[in-house]
């Protein structure tokens, strides 16, 4: 089970990245991109400077997300948290 910045972390380095694991510092370790731009694998944030949540776009308008282990991961559309507070896109 995974709490957001645990899946988001997992997932990238099964990629081969590493990310830190706090979703405020994955904030600032991604480039900043508009709603416009995401693509699969970019990351959303809640939050001043990411730091209360971060969900994984997955294209579609759909994201996954893990708020906490005991709710486990889910498929949610974008808006489904409120609007995001920023975009990243990891940088391979």
């Amino acid at each position: 089970s995974f709490d957001c910045s645990g899946l988001t972390s997992a997932a990238w380095a099964r990629g081969g990245v590493s990310l830190v694991r706090y979703s405020g510092a994955q904030y600032q370790q991604t480039m900043r991109i508009g709603s416009n731009d995401l693509q699969p694998g970019d990351l959303l944030f809640w939050g001043p400077g990411g730091s209360d949540h971060v969900d994984i776009y997955i294209g579609g308008g759909m994201v996954v997300s893990a708020s906490n282990p005991s709710v486990g991961v889910i498929l949610a559309p974008v808006g489904y948290n409120g609007p995001p507070s920023g975009y990243g896109r990891v940088r391979a």
